[in-house]
């Protein structure tokens, strides 16, 4: 599990108060498969209960940030380009 300081949650990784914006950002991320990840689980108490033991479950549970879960297991990953 893990124990370090989590991150302040952000809406699909985008961090603004523009409506217009997020709007547009979030619709260019769900058009791109390439972007996305999936974890399946047999039932929803077994996704609740993976969120709880990693300590995200407040993050949401359905459309995480992906550099949430790298800055939580310390992973370095490239930077947008």
């Amino acid at each position: 599990m893990f124990r370090g300081k989590i991150p302040k949650p952000s809406h699909h990784g985008i961090e603004t108060d523009d409506p217009e914006i997020f709007l547009k950002s979030v619709a260019k991320i769900s058009a791109d498969s390439e972007y996305h990840l999936t974890l399946c689980f047999e039932n929803r108490d077994q996704k609740l209960a993976f969120l709880k033991a990693l300590g995200i479950s407040d993050y949401g549970d359905k459309f995480l940030d992906g550099r949430l879960f790298a800055r939580i297991f310390g992973i370095k990953i490239p930077r947008r380009t």
